[in-house]
């Protein structure tokens, strides 16, 4: 049975029609074993592209009941012999050229019994690594958003702090702008009408992340005491949330022995963000001495 984490991983990386959107499967080949886990149209078994993208034709007579490779093929006296089934419709004139041409192509190709199909992970020479998937969804996040260097850079260092992982998510979501704040929820069709839009914690303006965590009355003020504490010069800080980071990071590196990178700017905008959720959602507060 295949695992939840797995399907996940693999839904990821196959939201499109490109390379880009399609990395996943775009980065996995397929060696043919006992040829009942790999899909016969859909998997690159077969050189470096589908058989459904090189042959669509034939693909969209295929029968639905034909996706594993154990259906298009069966055991006569020792031997496999390949049957491609195709639905009503087929034609002879326009498709079968197409049909000698995949069966050419299949024909020396032979299952390996007692063997299971393997699916190999081939961009990285050596094989599969987590560290290679977060390069290349970091490389489609940076191509599809059009994410400046100097953020790139600074989600590649995000992960070399040493914090709860669910901060780091927290973090990484947040330099992306993709947590859920009211203003992001409104652009996705979540919520409506200026109403729905208003920071909790000031009722003044519409909640981005640029308002939630520095520009709101409210949250400054705990910045200007978050800085107090760690002895910064408040008028050193300005800008948006990704600059204040920037400055928090900088100014704790020249303060402590050890490099903190991202570790008081993102636990301090974590908790600002517990306590929105905390009045948001169970109509309670949180005073600043807690924070």
């Amino acid at each position: 049975m295949v695992s939840l984490w797995w399907k996940d991983v693999c839904s990821v990386g196959s939201m499109g029609n490109d390379s880009l959107e399609n990395w996943f499967p775009s980065s996995v080949s397929c060696k043919l074993g006992n040829r009942e886990i790999i899909d016969f149209w859909e998997d690159r078994w077969m050189g470096g592209s589908p058989l459904s993208n090189r042959f669509p034709s034939l693909f969209f007579h295929a029968e639905a009941s034909s996706k594993k490779v154990s259906d298009n093929n069966f055991r006569n006296n020792g031997s496999w012999v390949w049957l491609i089934k195709v639905r009503e419709g087929f034609s002879d004139v326009v498709e079968g050229e197409l049909l000698v041409e995949l069966l050419r192509l299949i024909n020396s190709v032979q299952p390996v019994v007692g063997v299971s199909d393997l699916f190999v992970w081939w961009k990285n020479p050596k094989g599969f690594s987590v560290k290679a998937i977060y390069e290349m969804i970091m490389e489609g996040d940076s191509r599809s958003q059009g994410l400046e260097d100097n953020i790139s850079k600074e989600l590649s260092s995000l992960w070399k702090t040493k914090i709860p992982s669910k901060v780091s998510i927290f973090g990484w979501r947040l330099l992306l702008n993709n947590i859920p704040t009211r203003k992001n929820l409104a652009s996705r069709g979540i919520l409506f009408g200026p109403d729905n839009l208003v920071f909790p914690l000031c009722l003044l303006a519409e909640e981005d992340i640029n308002h939630l965590f520095g520009n709101c009355s409210v949250t400054l003020g705990w910045w200007n005491s978050f800085f107090d504490w760690l002895r910064i010069d408040v008028l050193a800080i300005s800008g948006n949330i990704f600059d204040r980071l920037i400055a928090v990071k900088v100014f704790c590196k020249s303060l402590f022995v050890v490099n903190t990178r991202w570790l008081f700017g993102l636990a301090f905008c974590w908790s600002i963000w517990c306590c929105r959720n905390e009045i948001l959602f169970n109509g309670g507060s949180w005073p600043i001495s807690i924070l």
